[in-house]
């Protein structure tokens, strides 16, 4: 049985009521077209699959907001961000708690510069969307919720919750394909974030070091869709024990920007509170 964080705001916060609403369409020109990374190599996993196209980011006093145009398959092929906002971390990966979909990628080495702090893990099965948080420091974890997935093109859907709020749409046909990364900034649909920076040990509006990628299934196969993106013609990487970052040319993370403007709201809140949350651990 999987249980959610309950949704209690202690000291909350009020962001401002900001234009567009949290729902996953799009993305580049909610973040004025400027992408942190795109993506250099057609998907390992299957075009319109597990697919991650462009990465935008901006760390505002009003929250962390997070956006990856593409595609997740419903089979349980997890999209997890790694973020590295404090000192400590885990350069070599090794979580020790959470979702068998990042502890099982144990042993992971990232780049030098880079030793995340937490990760947020996002997977679709069953008609579901599923997602999970770890502090990769202390092992804390929880399950943050879980909402129907809508047919393709039909839209929105997502949760909310006092510190972690996302929102996916699931009509990308665009962005790369198998074979070809050309096209990956056409995508414009995607899933979108919107954190609490306060409870990822970030001050507000504060810059702060991510990397996206997609796992497999069991969290024990890592595909080719990174961004920032692999070198281009990298094929999906396996077994993340076996996997060293530091082998492949340029930084696998990107800078978040800090000072940023208003940030997207859920379309079921004028205001959204955050808070601090009580960590349950995740049950089956």
């Amino acid at each position: 049985m999987r249980l959610p964080i309950a949704l209690i705001a202690a000291g909350a916060i009020l962001a401002a009521p900001a234009a567009a609403a949290l729902d996953g369409k799009d993305l580049p020109s909610k973040f004025g077209g400027a992408a942190l990374a795109t993506q250099t190599n057609g998907t390992g996993f299957g075009d319109n699959y597990s697919e991650a196209d462009q990465l935008f980011g901006e760390s505002a006093v009003a929250g962390v907001h997070i956006g990856v145009t593409g595609n997740i398959e419903q089979n349980g092929n997890p999209l997890i961000l790694f973020l590295d906002t404090m000192a400590g971390g885990s350069n070599v990966l090794n979580a020790a708690g959470g979702t068998y979909k990042v502890t099982n990628a144990n042993g992971l080495t990232f780049d030098d510069d880079f030793a995340p702090d937490f990760a947020v893990e996002v997977d679709a099965f069953g008609g579901q969307l599923y997602g999970n948080y770890i502090n990769l420091q202390t092992g804390e974890n929880a399950y943050v919720g879980q909402s129907k997935i809508q047919p393709t093109g039909s839209g929105d859907y997502g949760f909310l919750n006092p510190a972690i709020s996302f929102a996916y749409d699931n009509s990308n046909t665009a962005g790369v394909t198998a074979s070809d990364a050309t096209g990956a900034a056409t995508a414009t649909t995607g899933i979108e974030f919107l954190l609490d920076p306060t409870f990822f040990g970030l001050a507000p509006g504060a810059s702060f070091k991510l990397l996206a990628l997609f796992n497999g299934q069991g969290g024990d196969y890592l595909s080719n869709q990174f961004l920032p993106g692999l070198p281009a013609g990298t094929g999906n990487l396996g077994n993340p024990k076996n996997v060293d970052l530091r082998q492949y040319a340029g930084n696998q993370f990107v800078t978040v920007p800090g000072g940023g403007g208003a940030v997207p709201e859920p379309a079921s809140l004028s205001l959204l509170a955050f808070g601090l949350l009580p960590l349950i651990r995740r049950k089956k």
